[in-house]
């Protein structure tokens, strides 16, 4: 003999069976691999943690933006939906 709750559930029984498990989110079994490339080290000078430079005006107001690596700048360039033309890319100078 079961017994049910007002919802339909079975709460008594000499065998009540095991509640389904939902799938939850996939375990990460794979290494996080270091996100910044290309590595750079703890306290070095601005432009070598920053070698990729980019002005361009927006508004009326220049704006200036520094990137660790090409790849940051070409995601800036494409988010951003800029005229590459008006763009002006450059190394970073370094600073006395």
């Amino acid at each position: 003999m079961t017994i049910k709750n007002y919802k339909g559930q079975i709460v008594g029984a000499e065998e009540v069976p095991a509640p389904v498990k939902k799938r939850g989110r996939p375990k990460k079994t794979e290494i996080i691999e270091n996100k910044i490339d290309p590595v750079l080290r703890m306290g070095a000078e601005f432009h070598e943690m920053f070698p990729c430079m980019l002005k361009y005006t927006e508004n009326k107001i220049t704006k200036s933006c520094y990137f660790q690596s090409q790849s940051y700048l070409e995601k800036h360039i494409i988010r951003h939906n800029l005229d590459r033309q008006t763009l002006i890319i450059g190394q970073t100078e370094p600073r006395n």
